[in-house]
């Protein structure tokens, strides 16, 4: 079979798993997890000194959404794609020349999500914590007597919460030098 023909089967199947991953983030909602996924500790003050997550929760979100993706990927992974003609012929004038020809494809997909949790400061006295589930598809289909692996990957956002502490009476900005932070002129 001719590289192009390959290459163009290949780009289809990427097209195929994107609208897979964007269906299976489609029909999840994550938004009625989000108050169980960590529980927030507060001093007397009302300030956050603890945050503790629910491994319970965050493993059955996890397999929530391994369980959609790996539904959406296992929908295609026996499809067909449609080539012109003119591809086979090895000519680059004739690429889209000619009526389509039906190839089945033939894929076995597999999917891994995990949970990602990340803090980002803003600004003096608020955190930002955000939630994703990293999402990686890969599948392997037969395309002219060899296996040819197509990979991608997806970050899922859930939500994301602003933690504000007080305001400190001081606030030194300096420039690490070694390992200790120099407030030398």
């Amino acid at each position: 079979m001719y590289p192009v023909a390959v290459d163009l089967i290949c780009a289809q199947v990427k097209a195929l798993q994107s609208e897979a991953i964007a269906k299976g983030q489609k029909s999840l909602v994550f938004a009625q997890y989000y108050k169980d996924l960590y529980y927030y500790d507060k001093n007397d003050a009302g300030d956050v000194v603890l945050i503790r997550a629910n491994p319970y929760l965050i493993n059955q979100l996890n397999y929530l959404t391994l369980e959609q993706m790996q539904k959406e990927i296992r929908s295609f992974a026996h499809s067909n794609v449609k080539v012109p003609l003119g591809v086979f012929l090895g000519s680059p004038f004739l690429l889209g020349v000619g009526p389509e020809v039906r190839l089945r494809v033939i894929g076995v997909g597999s999917t891994k999500c995990s949970l990602r949790s990340e803090f980002v400061s803003q600004g003096v006295n608020q955190t930002l914590h955000r939630h994703y589930i990293e999402v990686s598809t890969s599948i392997d289909i037969a395309v002219s007597f060899k296996v040819i692996t197509i990979t991608q990957a997806a970050d899922i956002f859930i939500t994301e919460n602003l933690i504000v502490g007080k305001v400190p009476d001081a606030y030194l900005i300096g420039e690490r030098s070694g390992a200790y932070l120099d407030l030398l002129p």
